[in-house]
């Protein structure tokens, strides 16, 4: 008797045939390549893409693993003894760009690979990857540009200024008062020009991304004891009263000492300037913990026209052939910039022809102790001077300069109290070392052969002879970052070209 195929039982075999031909048609119409690999990489399936793209690849279908993953067989192997899900891959077939998915079916022992087509993801990548190695290698050529440009010309100026000062030392009171004023506009130039390059190097740095910040603990209270200082000959000369009034104590914040103390001198500076009689005042006070300085002068004041953009680069009031005040329109815009890269604030009050006052925040807790050497505001320690008269006495320099004007004018302005030796590279260096007691090297970062300044700090900091021996940098790079390398190499200090004799004098008295 012949069993009878029930009708429901009919019903679902038709059932399961259509989801087997549906299943099918899934692999069939897809688009992309779909392969059907056994545990010997022997391909029992490919869809009709796939024949496709062997036909272009000019393989045939025994040559199927070589447009597979490389790793199929492993990915095989793994996926039979741990049953681990296989991770997909990138294939890149002349120019087409393949992720293929894998799912091993472990009752069949068969590994189905499905491809997805991410040629134009990945042509879009590359582009963006070459875009941004591009866009790093024009970041530095850009660093390199104002680093040599830097170097180019405070190297020059250094010459120019240094040379000005030792002549002027060595004709004072033996020349008219005509003369005198020759000398003076000479060097006040080219401490204007020195300005000038400096500014304009700070705002490309800044405006680039390329200005490094080195966060630490400061001294605010000398800081700006040292501004006033500075700029008591400037007011001087234009008649002005210049009040500097700062606590008997010492203001320690944790901030980056260079910006801090930039954006204090340029608005003094700035209150100079604009300001043709009365007076320039600056007043310290901590407030909620925080360091509040207010700089005031009677000056010419801002129209409120002008007070819209007076943070703008190369922004003056007034401009053209007719400005009244010489400068290119960056102290304040460079002002605002230090301190918005330190978290400070400033906000201003100006009226015109009555005045203007800046008052600017420090952030974080300001911590206030009492002086323990409280010194005149603005005054510096007093250089001591060497006995000339006495071999014995005379400091032994090494002057690690390859400039010759530079070598010149350190011959000059320090044979008299101390004995130099000059060394144009590193080699040369070890030779004079070796050969003098040194007891202080004056370094530059730029010399002859294939080792710089800082591989020579290196080196005598990893020598037990020289670990101790002060090392001043006394270069023209000039940016927060050199400095930052010197100290790094073992500088005890650093000065920048141009720089003054007396200052000089004053490092190495305290270092020795």
């Amino acid at each position: 008797m012949t069993d009878k195929i029930k009708p429901h039982e009919s019903s679902e075999q038709n059932k399961a045939q259509k989801e087997i031909e549906r299943l099918a048609f899934f692999p069939l119409a897809n688009p992309m390549p779909v392969i059907e690999v056994d545990l010997k990489g022997v391909p029992s399936y490919i869809n009709p893409a796939g024949i496709k793209l062997l036909d272009q690849m000019n393989l045939d279908i025994s040559q199927v693993s070589q447009i597979l993953p490389k790793t199929y067989k492993a990915d095989i192997s793994t996926s039979a003894s741990d049953q681990s899900q296989i991770p997909s891959r990138e294939v890149s077939l002349e120019g087409m760009h393949l992720l293929w998915s894998a799912y091993f079916l472990q009752n069949q022992n068969l590994l189905h690979y499905y491809a997805t087509d991410i040629t134009n993801l990945k042509n879009t990548e590359i582009e963006l990857i070459s875009a941004k190695e591009q866009a790093l290698k024009n970041e530095e050529v850009k660093a390199l540009f104002l680093a040599n440009m830097s170097h180019e010309i405070r190297t020059p100026l250094n010459s120019i200024l240094g040379f000005t000062e030792l002549i002027e030392e060595k004709v004072t009171g033996k020349i008219d008062e005509d003369l005198q004023v020759y000398f003076e506009t000479i060097y006040m130039s080219g401490k204007r020009l020195s300005q000038t390059v400096h500014h304009i190097l700070d705002i490309s740095q800044i405006e680039t991304g390329t200005f490094e910040l080195k966060t630490e603990k400061i001294d605010l209270g000398e800081i700006i004891k040292n501004l006033g200082a500075s700029f008591k000959s400037a007011a001087k000369a234009k008649d002005l009263e210049l009040h500097i009034n700062v606590p008997n104590a010492d203001i320690h914040i944790v901030s980056d000492k260079y910006c801090a103390s930039q954006s204090i001198s340029n608005l003094i500076d700035n209150a100079i300037k604009y300001t043709n009689s009365g007076h320039v005042s600056l007043t310290t006070e901590i407030v909620d913990g925080s360091v509040r300085i207010t700089i005031e002068d009677t000056g010419i004041g801002m129209s409120k026209e002008y007070q819209d953009h007076m943070f703008n680069v190369f922004s003056q009031e007034s401009t053209g052939y007719t400005k009244n005040f010489q400068g290119m329109g960056l102290g304040l815009a460079l002002a605002h910039r230090y301190l918005t890269l330190i978290n400070g604030k400033i906000r201003f009050e100006s009226k015109q022809n009555i005045g203007s006052k800046f008052i600017i925040y420090f952030p974080g807790d300001a911590s206030v102790t009492p002086a323990t050497n409280i010194a005149e505001p603005g005054l510096s320690a007093p250089i001591v001077e060497l006995d000339a008269s006495s071999e014995v006495s005379r400091l032994s320099i090494l002057v690690v300069e390859d400039d010759p004007n530079s070598q010149k004018l350190a011959s000059f302005t320090l044979k008299k109290d101390y004995t130099l030796h000059f060394a144009e590279s590193v080699a040369d260096s070890k030779v004079k070392l070796n050969a003098h007691d040194i007891q202080l090297i004056l370094l530059d970062l730029s010399l002859r052969g294939d080792e710089d300044g800082l591989d020579l700090a290196r080196f005598l900091r990893a020598d037990d002879k020289w670990d101790r021996v002060p090392i001043i940098a006394l270069t023209a790079h000039a940016f927060a970052a050199d400095r930052d390398r010197c100290m790094g190499a073992g500088c005890n200090d650093f000065m920048t070209k141009p720089f003054r004799l007396a200052e000089l004098k004053e490092t190495i008295q305290r270092l020795i």
